[in-house]
């Protein structure tokens, strides 16, 4: 009846509802456009944006950035291992590969790291699959030499991977890579296991070492 139509448009006019035009109560009155769709996402300028991952993501595997740029991913290695470029650098990693730093082969043995403890001591990170920053842990440093003198085998190995066109030793565990193309996170990785598997070995044949594979 009258009474119901009154009470309605009473409520609705003063209970603005974000989701409807304004003519229902959306903003308030007014004849402003109406507002995007519910599952539109809008930047703080109102610019449109969505929530695609950019290409150099890997689907499926939160970024462990601790700055929380949304733009930047961070990656520990082992957490891509069930990723086709990972899975085949870890198929060509020596399971064991014997530490380095020592004359002693009980000392060797003792600091040697199976190729799993390797990719967890090792991290990949871009925002814009480009320019990337790698980093290692102390772990790395028994089963090759990581400074530069009197030759740098890690910046050595790194420029000499697929599509890698520089290499900076930057500080003393991180590097940074510009790479000739975008590629993925997981194929960095990739790139960045095969890296260190390299160097180990021409270390090792440098210290006059001869290994088993």
């Amino acid at each position: 009846g009258p009474y119901f139509f009154v009470f309605f448009f009473f409520i609705n006019k003063n209970t603005p509802n974000p989701h409807l035009p304004p003519f229902w109560g959306g903003g308030g009155g007014g004849g402003g456009p109406p507002p995007p769709p519910p599952d539109a996402f809008t930047t703080k300028d109102h610019e449109p944006m969505t929530s695609e991952l950019p290409a150099y993501a890997v689907p499926g595997i939160e970024s462990e950035d601790p700055t929380g740029d949304p733009g930047y991913f961070f990656y520990r290695v082992d957490r891509l291992a069930g990723f086709p470029p990972v899975a085949a650098a870890i198929s060509r990693t020596p399971s064991v590969l014997p530490a380095i730093c020592s004359d002693d082969s009980v000392m060797r043995e003792a600091f040697a790291q199976s190729s799993a403890a390797l990719c967890r001591q090792l991290w990949v990170g871009t925002d814009d699959g480009l320019h990337w920053e790698l980093s290692f842990g102390d772990g790395v440093k028994f089963i090759v030499d990581t400074g530069d003198e009197p030759e740098d085998f890690l910046r050595d190995a790194l420029v000499a991977q697929p599509r890698v066109s520089s290499a900076e030793h930057y500080c003393d565990e991180n590097f940074k890579v510009e790479t000739t193309q975008v590629l993925r996170a997981d194929e960095v990785a990739a790139y960045f296991i095969d890296t260190v598997v390299t160097a180990h070995r021409e270390f090792a044949r440098s210290q006059g070492i001869d290994l088993p594979y």
